[in-house]
């Protein structure tokens, strides 16, 4: 039996099937179930009712004109259903701090049995033959030596302003 035949005889109940109730039955991916739907469709074999994602293939037409009927309630129930298993996970993930979606993994924390006790310092053993030169640490980038009796500019030019204006 083909996998269109298959599909043809999953659809012949009253209720009809949608797309991921295909899918399971044939065990099948859903994106091959759907392609080949809607060539069935357009071939006449199946019909196709509903409205946005509550479509349903059947194979007798009266069965999709009755699904046709009811599909705006059924739709506007499945989103009501929806919008409240939503609100549930949001309401859950605020109460527990957990993202939307998957739950959180579980947090592993690994000690080892003991901490290991720091390196101790050695001396160091320079072989005869290697010469050891340390150079002098260079002055930091704002080192300045006045020499003696030295006064900068700037309190210069203070002590400069301030005996001009105790002599007037």
């Amino acid at each position: 039996m083909t996998l269109t035949d298959q599909m043809i005889e999953a659809c012949k109940t009253a209720k009809g099937l949608t797309r991921a109730e295909i899918a399971q039955l044939l065990g099948r991916p859903a994106n091959n179930v759907i392609n080949i739907a809607d060539l069935l469709v357009k071939e006449g074999r199946l019909h196709k009712s509903g409205v946005r994602r509550a479509y349903r293939y059947f194979t007798d037409k009266a069965h999709a004109d009755a699904w046709a009927l009811v599909a705006k309630d059924a739709y506007a129930a499945q989103l009501s259903a929806n919008r409240e298993a939503t609100r549930i996970t949001r309401n859950e993930s605020r109460r527990t701090g957990n993202p939307m979606g998957r739950p959180a993994a579980p947090v592993v924390v690994r000690q080892s049995a003991a901490p290991k006790p720091a390196p101790k310092p050695t001396k160091v053993i320079w072989p005869e033959h290697v010469k050891v030169y340390v150079a002098p640490t260079p002055p930091g980038r704002f080192h300045f030596e006045p020499p003696p009796g030295w006064a900068g500019e700037i309190s210069k030019d203070w002590m400069n302003r301030r005996t001009q204006g105790a002599g007037a």
